[in-house]
C-alpha cells in the first residue's frame, strides 16, 4: 500500500487562540479561534486523503 498524504480537520473553540495553530499549518488567520487539529477517522471530522479527496473511512 502506498503512503498517502492526509489533511486533518481544524477544530474551533471560542476559548482558544487565533494564531498559533493556523500559523503552524500555514493557513491565513481571519480571527477564528482554533484549538485542535484532528487527524484520523473521527465521525465529526474525518481526515481527507489529499490526492483522492476521500475521507479515511473510504480507504
Amino acid at each position: 500500500m502506498p503512503i498517502r498524504k492526509i489533511k486533518g480537520a481544524i477544530q474551533i473553540y471560542e476559548c482558544r487562540g487565533t494564531e498559533f495553530l493556523l500559523n503552524l499549518l500555514g493557513k491565513s488567520n481571519n480571527g477564528v479561534r482554533c484549538a485542535e487539529y484532528w487527524m484520523g477517522a473521527h465521525d465529526s471530522a474525518p481526515s481527507q486523503v489529499e490526492i483522492e479527496g476521500v475521507n479515511l473511512k473510504g480507504i
